[in-house]
């Protein structure tokens, strides 16, 4: 393993750690019509959201499959004159979706509605501070941190508005920092001169897995629904239509939630897509598969019922389900590891 990425990893579970994740998307959705706009698009209550807080919802396809996850936040915070602000809600997309993202959007505004899609993604960057000493390294900034998860503030660095969010848990950990793109280089001087260490993207996706967080490119996919990947925080029940409802009430009502996503202990490396097995009959697969420092060979999947439970064990063949090659075991993990 690298060195670097070594260092970077030890240093975020020991004191503090940040990733720079320049390939998420900020979107500005403006007009009069956004909140009924972005209502009939998602699976959250958007009217839920206020100033000093941030909202998690999914965009979802008539199947219910996942095709966008944002967090929402109103978007005065950015704004000098908060008056400017007032019909003006931000997006904080998954990575490297926010060009496909944003044409979508556009295409779903229909000709009467007062509504504006534009991508600031190039003018801001999302850093991922995270680890013990996350909220000393804050104050060392000059930056108050937030005390509950999904909050926001904003805060002066260098002459310009930051914006400070305490991140759910469900897709990120500790605090994520919005900074325009032209201070990203001196934010970074200021928090490695405070020891904290910059993890790079391998380092990152390992304590992803380890949390049990999903990632874009292998869990927030069309290959599955929000609720088989834990995204229970982002969706509503007593809201109006949106695209994939029908489908998820049917989920909640009716307990039809037959995947899950959970851990696992395996005794070797895998690859993405890897079948599981239980009694000989497919139970899964795995969607990220790592190898931790801390916990050796693990890995993400999504499970069937009833196979999702803790301890439960399950069955994977190297080169597919052929009764002549070496049958090995893995086992469920709650998560996080």
């Amino acid at each position: 393993m690298n060195k670097d990425w070594m260092k970077g990893y030890h240093t975020a579970n020991e004191h503090a750690g940040y990733h720079v994740l320049t390939d998420c998307g900020i979107l500005l959705v403006s007009g009069m019509d956004r909140v009924d706009f972005l209502q009939r698009q998602t699976t959250n209550d958007v009217r839920l959201l206020n100033r000093g807080t941030v909202l998690p919802t999914v965009l979802t396809s008539p199947t219910a499959r996942i095709i966008e996850v944002f967090l929402f936040f109103e978007g005065d915070l950015l704004s000098d004159n908060p008056a400017e602000g007032r019909e003006k809600t931000l997006l904080i997309s998954l990575p490297e979706r926010h060009q496909e993202t944003t044409r979508f959007l556009k295409r779903r505004i229909f000709i009467m509605d007062r509504v504006d899609v534009d991508d600031l993604s190039e003018q801001y960057a999302l850093v991922n501070l995270f680890g013990p000493g996350s909220g000393s390294v804050l104050e060392g900034l000059g930056v108050l941190p937030l005390d509950k998860p999904g909050r926001i503030s904003a805060a002066g660095f260098n002459g310009d508005v930051i914006l400070i969010m305490r991140m759910h848990g469900m897709l990120y950990r500790g605090w994520g920092v919005v900074i325009p793109a032209s201070r990203l280089s001196s934010f970074q001087v200021g928090l490695e001169a405070l020891g904290v260490s910059r993890i790079r993207r391998e380092g990152y996706r390992i304590i992803q897995v380890e949390q049990g967080l999903p990632s874009a490119e292998h869990e927030l996919t069309e290959d599955f629904t929000p609720l088989e990947i834990g995204l229970h925080e982002a969706i509503s029940d007593r809201k109006g239509c949106y695209t994939g409802k029908e489908v998820i009430a049917r989920q909640l009502t009716y307990d039809k939630v037959t995947h899950r996503l959970v851990g696992l202990r395996l005794e070797g490396m895998l690859p993405r897509g890897t079948m599981l097995y239980a009694d000989g009959k497919p139970a899964g697969e795995i969607t990220s598969s790592v190898e931790s420092p801390r916990f050796g060979h693990i890995a993400l999947a999504v499970v069937k019922r009833p196979h999702y439970d803790e301890g439960s064990t399950l069955e994977f063949y190297e080169s597919g389900k052929n009764e002549a090659q070496i049958r090995k075991s893995a086992t469920v993990i709650s998560l996080p590891f």
